[in-house]
């Protein structure tokens, strides 16, 4: 019913609406109207200030001025029992998976993330509001780490806790700090990766999803990106090396970044003190536990090839 009474506001009556995801952050439902189709999108614990900001950046980076559907008041959210609702265009298009990317996409792909930085960092200079980005790269968890450790009955669980905690040791703090202080912010996406890029028919990539957006590190949202993009369990060394290797030639040939080195330090400091699905480990989902088992895989993964990664990132282009 509550759907069906938020579409009315778009003249949208009689739609087939599929469920596609519930999460913490938004719900989202397809809407099928004939011909036309759409998402639509309930944002949750977020201001309304923010989500203008959101849709200010969407609008700026999308070529087709309708991808935002309006509703009947002329505005692109609508407030419904206080909640907030956005409709957008339905992309139509593949998405990938990490196994099916190869050399030739992960050029593409980090051609069209350049690209996207170009337009971000030119809306910033003109954009009256500043958000940051809800990143943050906070002082070693090592004293909860070990108390994790301690009361850890999992022995999984526990192996991932040391390998943060063996890792972070080895790290200076200050260091980490000292490189940030070097870097600037500008708007970032906030949450780059394979499962937020869409080709579209016309092979271009579209990239969703921008409730992480504000202002951040360009640098770190690259380095984030390269590996959660470029880094997969499943394929050998040589092809997850191939593949970043894809993804900085096709980013440089577009935009450039700051020391590599420096770029990948500060993403192993940040993945090895996260404690995001690690906390109440026993309470967590299925897919909260994959996701940390694939966070520490890459984690111990990058430690291993660091030399070969930091040879990589300064020399290809």
């Amino acid at each position: 019913m509550v759907k069906k009474k938020v579409l009315e506001f778009y003249d949208i009556n009689n739609a087939v609406v599929f469920d596609i995801e519930k999460g913490n952050i938004n719900d989202v439902w397809k809407v099928e109207l004939g011909d036309e189709s759409y998402i639509l999108k309930k944002f949750k614990k977020i201001e309304y200030e923010r989500l203008k900001y959101i849709i200010s950046i969407e609008n700026e980076l999308n070529e087709d001025s309708n991808f935002i559907k309006k509703n009947k008041e002329n505005e692109y959210i609508t407030i419904y029992n206080n909640e907030f609702y956005v409709i957008y265009k339905y992309i139509f298009g593949q998405k990938f998976c990490r196994e099916d990317l190869m050399f030739d996409m992960a050029i593409d792909i980090g051609k069209y993330i350049g690209k996207v930085h170009n337009k971000l960092e030119v809306f910033g200079t003109k954009c009256d509001k500043e958000f940051s980005a809800k990143l943050n790269i906070r002082p070693p968890n090592i004293i909860e780490i070990k108390t994790l450790i301690e009361e850890s009955k999992d022995n999984k669980y526990t192996e991932f806790l040391k390998n943060k905690l063996e890792i972070l040791e080895k790290i200076n703090y200050n260091s980490i700090v000292e490189i940030l202080e070097k870097y600037s912010k500008q708007i970032v996406h906030g949450d780059v990766y394979l499962e937020n890029l869409i080709l579209d028919l016309q092979k271009n990539w579209q990239l969703i999803d921008y409730e992480q957006t504000g202002l951040f590190y360009k640098e770190y949202e690259i380095i984030r990106a390269l590996f959660m993009i470029c880094y997969c369990e499943k394929h050998s060394d040589e092809d997850n090396l191939n593949n970043i290797k894809g993804f900085i030639k096709g980013y440089r040939s577009i935009n450039s970044f700051m020391n590599f080195e420096n770029m990948l330090n500060i993403f192993i400091f940040s993945i090895a003190n996260s404690l995001y699905c690690f906390r109440n480990w026993e309470s967590l989902s299925i897919g909260e536990k994959e996701f940390a088992t694939y966070r520490n895989s890459m984690l111990i993964w990058m430690e291993k090839n660091k030399f070969k990664l930091i040879d990589i990132g300064e020399k290809w282009k």
